[in-house]
């Protein structure tokens, strides 16, 4: 996922080169740059990167472009960035977007209403799951980390 900012600084003034997924090549990684705020191109791509890797057994890199709304932290006041650049990515939002498709394809508000409750209810059930889990330990952090 790249939202565009390492914190507060901007990729493309951090990074000579800002087009991550071309980095992947030093690793003979394929690669690729996806829409990540558009859910029908992340789906056909993900289909496609899915179906190569289970054919091929090869890894693939996806740098999928998005943004990051809100600050990095709490504390952050984002003087980084205008509120009109906030405002354009905003009427990107992948969420609305896409139920925006799914009512143009006669998806009912009640239904959508119903997905919405259900996603609430699968996120806390992952919540309570996760809190259950015993505390990561650092041993293995970095087995198949390097490419060979």
């Amino acid at each position: 996922e790249n939202n565009l900012y390492g914190m507060s600084t901007p990729v493309a003034r951090a990074s000579a080169a800002p087009a991550l997924w071309k980095r992947a090549a030093a690793n003979r990684l394929e690669a690729e740059r996806v829409d990540g705020n558009d859910l029908g191109l992340l789906l056909a791509a993900f289909a496609r990167i899915v179906e190569r890797i289970r054919r091929t057994g090869a890894p693939h890199f996806v740098e999928c472009m998005t943004y990051r709304w809100s600050g990095h932290s709490k504390s952050d006041p984002r003087t980084y960035r205008t509120r009109e650049e906030e405002a354009v990515w905003r009427l990107r939002c992948p969420i609305k977007n896409w139920r925006d498709v799914l009512v143009a394809e006669g998806v009912g508000e009640a239904e959508l209403n119903a997905i919405d409750k259900q996603v609430m209810a699968d996120l806390d059930g992952m919540a309570q799951e996760i809190s259950k889990e015993p505390p990561l330990q650092a041993a293995g952090f970095t087995e198949h980390v390097y490419a060979d």
